[in-house]
This record gives C-alpha cells, structure tokens and sequence, in this order.
C-alpha cells in the first residue's frame, strides 16, 4: 500500500508489441490535476485503473497481429493491422482514464492458450463496483481534504 504521485507518462511501458499497460490494482482512489483543475475518484470499495496518452483502441488492434502462414499472402496488407510495433505509436493530446473493477490475467503457465489459472480468473457472470467523482482545483491542499473524509 503506498500513495504515488506521477505524470501519466510514468504509466506506460513501452512493450515490443504495443498492449495495454500500466494497470494499477486495489486503488481506494485516484485523482487527475495539473496547476488549475483536477478530477477525484474515490472508489466505495477498491478500483483498478489505467491511464494514457493513448485510447485503448490504439493499444488492442481489431485484429490479429502475429501473421501465420494460415493467414495467406494477403495479411500483412490488411490496413486494420495498425500499431504493430512499438514505434507505430502515435501519442494523443489526451488523457485516457479507465476504471474499472479488475482485469483477468492473460493466460496459464504459457503465452501460448492454456487458460488462466483459476486464481487469476474472473468467473462470475456479473461484478457490480462503484465510485464517486469529485471535481476540485488543482491545489492540493485541497485533494487531502477531500481523501480523508
């Protein structure tokens, strides 16, 4: 358990493949702030989060990226195969903040396709997380008001 303060920058990892990334787990809040404004989200329990320069539309490509030779001549003209690598990347003017309740891990013992190991599964059919959003200004003098209530 600690309290960070960093820029959105220092979230991202830049992984070969470009993928998600940065994904912070068991987080009772989060704020987004420069000098003059800020937004808090204070979780009712716990919350995850990712924040980027990038929308997650750029880091999970709508289709495959590794081309077999199962895929035909053609594949590696397909345009939907965007951001391949890690220099195709293009960050945006923005701030992409996604909360959520958690994420599943990525697979078994191999990268390969054994499932993920049921410790690391989410199996319930529905989840139900909450969390309140408060607006401030940039002080943060004034987040640590809001943060211990």
């Amino acid at each position: 358990m600690g309290r960070y303060h960093n820029l959105v920058n220092d979230h991202y990892v830049p992984y070969l493949r470009p993928q998600e990334n940065g994904y912070k787990t068991d987080v009772r809040w989060v704020a987004l702030s420069d000098d003059a404004a800020g937004i808090l989200f204070i979780a009712d329990d716990l919350i995850s989060f990712g924040v980027s320069h990038y929308r997650l539309e750029d880091l999970v490509p709508p289709v495959k990226i590794a081309i077999t030779t199962e895929d035909g001549p053609a594949a590696s003209e397909n345009n939907e195969r965007v951001n391949v690598h890690v220099n195709d990347l293009i960050q945006r003017d923005l701030i992409s903040l996604n909360i959520d309740l958690g994420q599943m891990g990525l697979g078994g013992d191999d990268s390969w396709g054994k499932r993920t190991l049921l410790e690391y599964s989410l199996s319930e059919l529905n989840y139900r997380y909450g969390f309140t959003v408060i607006p401030f200004n940039g002080k943060s003098d004034r987040l640590e008001k809001l943060v211990h209530r």
